[in-house]
C-alpha cells in the first residue's frame, strides 16, 4: 500500500485534511485491477457520499496521484499514477497500462519556444487494442 500510504501523507503535508472517507477511498483505489469511474466507486463504497467521492477524485487527479483517462462515453475513468508516467488505453475492454519512457523533451521544448509557453509537464494517452481483445491471427508463412 505505498501508493496509499504516500498518497495521505502528501495532503496532509499540503494542508488537506486525511478523513476517514477520504482514506478509505484512496485504499479502496489501491485494491482495484484497472481503471474505474467515479460511478463505480459511488456504488463499490456506499458508505461514502458520492459528492466526497468526486471532490477526492478530483484533489487526486490535480496532484498528479491518479492519471485521469478520457472515454468516448465522456465519463472519465481513473488509474492511480505517479510523476510523469503515461497510459495506453484498450478501446474495447479498458485496460490501462502505464508506461514512464517518454521522448517527448525535445517536442516539449520545440513547444515551448514557438508558442512562448512554460510548459511545466504534459500527459499522454495512446488508444488502441491490448492483445487479448486482438482478432487471432492465422498463422501463416513467416517472413
Amino acid at each position: 500500500m505505498t501508493w496509499a500510504n504516500d498518497v495521505l501523507y502528501a495532503l496532509s503535508k499540503d494542508g488537506l485534511r486525511v478523513t476517514e472517507p477520504r482514506r478509505t477511498i484512496v485504499e479502496h483505489i489501491v485494491l482495484r485491477a484497472g481503471p474505474f469511474t467515479a460511478e463505480q466507486l459511488v456504488g463499490e463504497l456506499p458508505e461514502v457520499g458520492r459528492a466526497t467521492i468526486y471532490r477526492t477524485l478530483e484533489v487526486l487527479s490535480t496532484g498528479h496521484w491518479l492519471a485521469r483517462i478520457h472515454h468516448d462515453e465522456g465519463e472519465h475513468a481513473y488509474i492511480p499514477a505517479a510523476p510523469h508516467k503515461h497510459q495506453l488505453v484498450c478501446t474495447r475492454c479498458g485496460t490501462a497500462v502505464t508506461f514512464d519512457t517518454c521522448d517527448l523533451d525535445g517536442l516539449m521544448a520545440q513547444l515551448s519556444q514557438r508558442t512562448g509557453f512554460a510548459i511545466e509537464g504534459h500527459a499522454l494517452e495512446a488508444f488502441g487494442v491490448c492483445q487479448q481483445c486482438q482478432p487471432a491471427r492465422p498463422a501463416g508463412p513467416q517472413l
